[in-house]
C-alpha cells in the first residue's frame, strides 16, 4: 500500500495512519468517531476507506482544527451543522 502524508498545514504529520486506520476493521455501514480531529489526517483516511452506509463523527475544540474541517473536507459527501463550533463538529459519509 502506498504511504501518503495527510495532514493539514500546521500540524503533525499523523503517526501509524495507515497501521491505525487498518486496525479498526471497517465496516459496511460503521460508525465511526475521532475526538482529536487536529489537522484531520486520521478523520480523512477513515473517509477515503469507509462505505457510503458508514458515518464518521469527527470533534476538536480547537477553532483551528474546526476551520480545518470546513476547509478539508468539500470533497466528501458529507454534511456539517450549520452553527458548526469548535467542540461540535460533525461529518457523517451520506447525505441522508
Amino acid at each position: 500500500m502506498k504511504q501518503t502524508t495527510i495532514a493539514a498545514p500546521g500540524y503533525h504529520v499523523p503517526v501509524l495512519l495507515h497501521e491505525s486506520v487498518e486496525a479498526l476493521q471497517l465496516r459496511p455501514g460503521g460508525i465511526y468517531v475521532d475526538v482529536t480531529f487536529g489537522g484531520g489526517g486520521h478523520s480523512r483516511e477513515i473517509l477515503r476507506r469507509m462505505d457510503a452506509d458508514a458515518h464518521l463523527y469527527s470533534f476538536d475544540q480547537d477553532a483551528d482544527a474546526v476551520q480545518n474541517m470546513v476547509e478539508g473536507y468539500r470533497r466528501f459527501p458529507c454534511r456539517m451543522p450549520e452553527n458548526l463550533r469548535p467542540g461540535m463538529a460533525l461529518y457523517r459519509n451520506n447525505d441522508q
